[in-house]
């Protein structure tokens, strides 16, 4: 009977959340990047055609990108809210003994939840721009855009080799990062 409890009482490992939250970590950098091409192609161009068109299509990678950011900090709530301890941003930052008000810094408290707060802050000042900036809108917003390339690079978790590293993921599991720690040297 006591065996029967402890089962309901242990979470599978959900991988579902960390794949979903680093698409969106991909998406947001690759939307960026082009928002930040195209918003410079349409400062740098003097046909009026060509800068409407290039401005039309940075500001759709833009809002792709602010979805994507809504969506990598949605994941990641979700993890730490539902206390996902599999993933090792949730395991070094949170406790299921914190109050709500201490969960919710836990988002912030590492590195790679550090720079997507900074990402979300840029993503409302890019609205704000957007909205208000008028003919300033391109020049500022190319680089609004180029700085969410460089803190999105922190976080992009995507591993090369064994010792080439580009960005530190927050949905990285516990088995993934911890891999010479003995209790993951056996499959069970």
């Amino acid at each position: 009977m006591e065996e029967l409890s402890h089962q309901h009482a242990v979470q599978a490992i959900n991988p579902l959340f960390g794949q979903i939250g680093h698409f969106f970590v991909i998406t947001a950098f690759v939307c960026s990047l082009f928002a930040a091409f195209y918003y410079f192609r349409s400062t740098r161009n003097q046909q009026k055609i060509i800068q409407d068109n290039a401005h039309k299509i940075a500001r759709l990678f833009f809002i792709g990108h602010i979805i994507s950011i809504i969506a990598v900090v949605i994941t990641l709530f979700i993890m730490i809210f539902n206390h996902h301890f599999e993933y090792y941003y949730v395991w070094s930052h949170s406790s299921s003994d914190l109050q709500m008000k201490y969960v919710l810094s836990c988002f912030w408290e590492g590195q790679e939840g550090s720079f997507l707060l900074w990402s979300f802050w840029h993503v409302v000042l890019g609205i704000v721009i957007m909205l208000k900036a008028g003919k300033w809108e391109s020049p500022v917003m190319s680089i609004v855009s180029l700085m969410q390339v460089f803190l999105l690079t922190f976080i992009l978790g995507i591993y090369i080799t064994d010792t080439l590293h580009i960005g530190s993921s927050p949905f990285l599991l516990l088995r993934d990062k911890l891999t010479g720690d003995p209790v993951f040297l056996f499959d069970d």
